[in-house]
């Protein structure tokens, strides 16, 4: 598999013959990060040229696929939601622009038809899911 069909996404291959509780996990990464990363789960019990072709050796296995140039990478040690997602998260481009007095105007009528999103907080950071809707705008 390679990153050839959609270069600049994040996309993770679950690779298992779907044991209840891994199965359990992969629908909740489904689900909380629904529209920011493209997952796809192969069985290996039927699909065994995939697994072969992957080189897959033991059962389950994350395999991420970060934008190109950078290599996939397996998730190592324990599979959770919350990993899978860290180890994602580090690829999102960070497009959020920090408004000022001096920038706010430039900011609001520069691309007039692209919606815009304002976040008022006092937080050190910029939290993920607004990392990822900056870089789908």
């Amino acid at each position: 598999m390679t990153n050839q069909v959609f270069p600049n996404t994040i996309k993770l291959i679950i690779i298992d013959n779907f044991s209840a509780t891994f199965s359990e996990e992969y629908q909740k990464f489904a689900l909380d990060y629904k529209n920011i990363f493209r997952a796809l789960a192969v069985n290996c019990g039927s699909y065994p040229d995939i697994c072969e072709k992957e080189k897959i050796e033991d059962l389950p296995v994350v395999r991420i696929f970060p934008p190109t140039p950078i290599p996939s990478f397996d998730i190592e040690g324990e599979i959770t939601t919350k990993k899978i997602g860290r180890k994602c998260a580090r690829f999102i481009s960070n497009n959020v622009i920090e408004i000022s007095a001096t920038n706010i105007e430039t900011f609001i009528n520069d691309s007039p038809s692209v919606p815009k999103v304002l976040l008022f907080s006092d937080k050190g950071k910029v939290p993920f899911m607004f990392k990822a809707l900056s870089s789908a705008f």
